[in-house]
């Protein structure tokens, strides 16, 4: 008898369990008249856009969606492939949490010879390049943003070589970054054995 009583309240025990793991969510308010906060992180405008799409595809008939956060977990993550981690909120107090990984068809990259240069990052626009030749402008253009979180915000690029001559191996000048909201910054750059004017 006594096997059975605990064989009883064991069962009693799991049901509790199982029964409090059903527990339904407070309500959330809902979003602001202009949507739902979305945040992404590392992640193209066109990748967030379909995150937040599918969440709305996904929640309950007539429960809006309060709040999406959708973050790379494999840098760099591009419109071609990548990886999120992708969280919803729901008015309704519902959560959901899922990974979302995307890879372009086609031909795959070849794999880059073992002692091939690394890839050289893109600027968010073409320098202007005063008296200096091109690769070294270029150069010089992503040393000088090479900090910054958001480089979209770069307006543009100017690169002067003052006094001159500037040569590929000596040069001594100026860069001058001009912000979107105005804002411009401007430092001196020599390489070699030449100084700044």
């Amino acid at each position: 008898m006594t096997r059975r009583f605990v064989s009883i309240l064991a069962c009693l025990a799991v049901a509790f369990v199982l029964g409090a793991c059903d527990v339904i969510a407070p309500p959330v308010p809902p979003p602001a008249a202009g949507g739902p906060p979305l945040v992404c992180q590392g992640v193209p405008a066109q990748i967030c856009q379909q995150g937040l799409d599918d969440a709305r595809n996904n929640a309950d008939p007539g429960i809006p969606v309060v709040q999406v956060r959708i973050v790379c977990t494999s840098p760099p993550c591009t419109v071609q492939n990548g990886a999120t981690q992708v969280d919803v909120l729901y008015a309704n107090g519902r959560r959901d949490s899922f990974g979302s990984a995307w890879e372009s068809a086609g031909e795959a990259a070849p794999a880059p010879a073992p002692d091939s240069p690394e890839p050289v990052p893109s600027l968010p626009v073409e320098p202007t390049c005063q008296g200096i030749l091109e690769r070294r402008c270029h150069d010089l253009a992503r040393d000088a943003i090479i900090d910054l979180v958001d480089s979209t915000v770069v307006a543009a690029i100017a690169i002067r070589c003052e006094p001159g001559p500037c040569d590929p191996d000596n040069g001594a000048g100026t860069t001058t970054v001009t912000f979107q909201d105005g804002t411009i910054t401007t430092w001196e750059f020599n390489y070699g054995s030449a100084q700044p004017s």
